[in-house]
């Protein structure tokens, strides 16, 4: 039996996949003869990616969940793939993903997944092939899996199968074919293969063992997908390694340009991804720097008034009793009035933040269950400095991602605050959940905007200047001459048209601080036995679907919008009007509710709940 050697590409003994491919391999020119096997495998493998490059976690946004979802895919998109956002929300996405890691354990129910920057030599060109696919959809995910494994395995491109030669041609330039085809491996004997092998750490040794099976499946032309991926991909569970650690399921990330990401894998081949790209939440401190007040976009409050509860401790961490909590959140139906609730003398807050151990133990005569809380927050204050490390390290720089005093105050002091509701909202005679799930909503809302402002990397949005009443009183003066729907469709036609030309004109790929691009990362498991697996912007079947009936929806909502507004706006010549406040305040505040249907649907959708 022959194993597979490092080799030399010649242009003249390539065979030339039909079509695009054609062009390609003319651009590839010789390659000289890389070093021996000894030196092949000390070479660091394609990509390097693992848990330790995962360090942007978020364990306290374990329970948070959107409350309405806006399809990724409903999005515009740049000329590369990226999408284009354009407003703060939650987004979700399921999309096709593909196994980075060969000779590994496919994802198991309960794993969780963390973000990771690919790494690695060829981690720009597995990050294009990504990329590129979404510009292909002709290609099947299966042809793009293979030409991965192909890569990920150092495989000569000259000894793949035709189909495999042409998805090459069409996902890589030739500077690329290039550097694939000159780390690429030719056969060599067992007995020098072996020898090759015995000085590796025997978890290593398996790995390039099953990139030597791959090789030899992948360039064979007699076997089936389904035969190549039982090479690549192991079932069962992975027996535990050195480094692994505990990572629940929907862990949330933290990603440098700005946003919360987190996986659920459905296999290899299939990732929910939902993003949250946060919005301002405004809050109000009293004098004492306790938070009296939060306040979102959409109008969810939570106001807490304190009381005095003799506590004049002037010490960094200090116990607040309160004096009264209200919650307040908008109807969720079009009419409907404000929901509320509200607590009376119960409850109690710490406020400030410290290092020191034994200060729970002094609050606790006095507020029972401060140590345990005081310990919580501890262990809170840990993680902010592990993510704060974190940051650093993937930006690169001593001072890139430190957090200032006053920043991270105020994500203790949240954090308090959060901690605090939870045991208002799940104990006692009146608990509802549906206010712990609130509370748990919007106090990491919250938290997830301090910290991207804090950081500086907080997405400032225009404001949507079709939804004003200068928009409708333009869209009045058209009413004399057109119908409400055609207005719709030309104001929403025209600004996206206009959307998509400004990024594509911007140049680079994937340059906008707006958009959000999948390719550039992977999800990394907390098990090192599992597989990583490469994210794309290319959706299902499924999300494709869920996406279509979420902009059906939207545009329903739009057109209902500017048809409730018309009668807002008075005509009186030519260039004025006359607009009824109260009535384009209704027509919005409708709107909102319609939109937040809208979400609820799709989100329901994604999650396989059908529309």
């Amino acid at each position: 039996m022959k194993r597979l050697l490092v080799g030399c590409l010649s242009a003249a003994l390539i065979v030339a996949a039909p079509g695009t491919a054609e062009s390609q391999w003319s651009k590839i020119k010789d390659l000289d003869k890389i070093p021996g096997i000894d030196d092949f495998l000390a070479k660091k493998p394609p990509l390097t990616t693992s848990l330790e490059d995962a360090v942007t976690e978020v364990p306290f946004l374990d329970d948070y969940h959107g409350l309405g979802t806006i399809p990724l895919s409903s999005l515009p998109r740049a000329t590369d793939g990226t999408f284009f956002v354009s407003e703060p929300g939650h987004y979700m996405i399921e999309g096709q993903s593909y196994c980075l890691k060969a000779g590994t354990y496919g994802p198991s129910k309960g794993d969780g997944y963390l973000l990771a920057r690919l790494k690695g030599p060829w981690s720009g060109i597995v990050r294009n092939v990504l990329r590129r696919s979404t510009l292909h959809p002709e290609i099947d995910q299966r042809e793009i899996q293979l030409l991965l494994w192909a890569i990920i395995a150092r495989t000569k491109i000259e000894d793949m199968r035709p189909e495999t030669r042409t998805v090459a041609a069409k996902l890589l330039d030739p500077e690329e074919l290039l550097t694939v085809n000159g780390g690429a491996m030719g056969l060599v004997p067992d007995s020098v293969w072996r020898r090759g092998m015995a000085s590796l750490p025997p978890e290593v040794r398996r790995i390039r063992q099953v990139e030597a099976e791959l090789r030899a499946a992948l360039t064979s032309g007699a076997r089936t997908y389904e035969e190549i991926e039982e090479i690549a991909v192991l079932a069962g569970e992975p027996p535990p390694q050195e480094g692994d650690r505990v990572v629940p399921a929907g862990r949330w990330s933290y990603h440098l340009n700005g946003y919360f990401v987190r996986f659920q894998p459905f296999g290899y081949s299939k990732t929910r991804v939902e993003i949250h790209v946060p919005a301002p939440v405004k809050i109000t401190r009293d004098a004492e720097g306790r938070i009296t007040r939060l306040v979102d976009r959409h109008g969810c409050k939570i106001e807490a008034a304190y009381g005095d509860d003799g506590n004049a401790d002037s010490g960094p961490v200090r116990a607040c009793g309160f004096k009264s909590v209200r919650y307040e959140r908008p109807a969720d139906e079009i009419g409907g009035a404000p929901l509320t609730t509200s607590w009376v003398n119960r409850g109690w807050t710490l406020v400030g933040h410290s290092a020191e151990d034994s200060r729970g133990g002094e609050l606790e005569a006095g507020f029972p269950g401060a140590e345990a809380r005081y310990r919580r927050a501890l262990e809170h204050t840990a993680e902010l400095r592990t993510l704060e490390d974190g940051i650093r390290a993937e930006a690169g720089g001593a001072s890139s991602g430190a957090f200032p005093a006053e920043g991270i105050e105020t994500l203790v002091n949240l954090a308090h605050l959060s901690f605090a509701l939870e045991d208002l909202t799940s104990t006692g005679p009146d608990t509802v959940p549906e206010w712990h799930d609130f509370q748990a909503h919007l106090i990491k809302a919250a938290w997830q905007w301090s910290l991207v402002e804090t950081m500086g990397t907080a997405r400032q949005f225009p404001p949507d200047t079709w939804l004003t009443i200068e928009a409708a009183r333009k869209r009045s003066a058209r009413l004399r001459s057109h119908t409400a729907g055609a207005i719709v469709y030309a104001v929403q036609r025209e600004e996206t048209s206009d959307m998509r030309l400004v990024k594509s004109e911007e140049g680079d790929e994937g340059d906008s601080d707006l958009g959000i691009d999948l390719s550039g990362d992977d999800a990394q498991p907390g098990r090192g036995g599992s597989q990583r697996l490469g994210q794309s912007n290319r959706g299902t079947g499924m999300d494709s679907e869920c996406a279509g009936h979420y902009g059906a929806c939207k545009e329903d909502a739009n057109n209902t919008f500017f048809k409730c507004t018309a009668p807002c706006i008075a005509p009186l010549d030519e260039d004025e009007a006359e607009v009824d406040n109260d009535c384009f305040d209704r027509c919005s505040q409708d709107y909102d509710h319609h939109w937040d249907f809208c979400k609820k649907k799709a989100q329901h959708c994604l999650e396989g709940g059908g529309w």
